[in-house]
């Protein structure tokens, strides 16, 4: 796991790459910090996003909406992580690059069957929480 700065315009941000898909990619990035070896990286650069950068469980995005809609108002922002971590490992993880691919080629009941197993696990993860 790598912690990578990540600058946009005059905006700079620190990122664990894993989730760098979530700002759209960054045009510029350089590894600043590996988490698995603890060494810091900083003279490591990238100048373009790999391709491995957009690879993401679709569900993720799925999950980390339903616990903000459903529950943001009943837990806090560690409980929400913990929530999420139970709900994504009760669910079987769809690798994917675009979530667009994903939603395209599904059709209405794949994507009703998608949002039922992830509103099911959520609803298990809370209570796992809440115990």
């Amino acid at each position: 796991m790598f912690i990578v700065e990540c600058k946009k315009g005059n905006v700079t941000l620190l990122v664990m790459r894993p989730f760098l898909h979530l700002l759209g990619g960054c045009p510029r990035t350089r590894i600043v910090f590996s988490i698995w070896g603890l060494e810091k990286l900083s003279n490591v650069s990238e100048e373009s996003p790999m391709a491995m950068d957009t690879v993401h469980n679709y569900y993720e995005r799925l999950v980390f909406n339903e616990i903000k809609e459903k529950y943001g108002d009943n837990i806090d922002e560690n409980q929400a992580a913990d929530m999420a971590c139970i709900a994504l490992n009760r669910i079987s993880p769809r690798y994917i690059r675009y979530d667009i691919d994903m939603s395209f080629y599904m059709s209405a009941d794949e994507h009703w069957e998608v949002q039922k197993r992830v509103t099911k696990a959520v609803k298990k993860a809370y209570k796992k929480v809440k115990e």
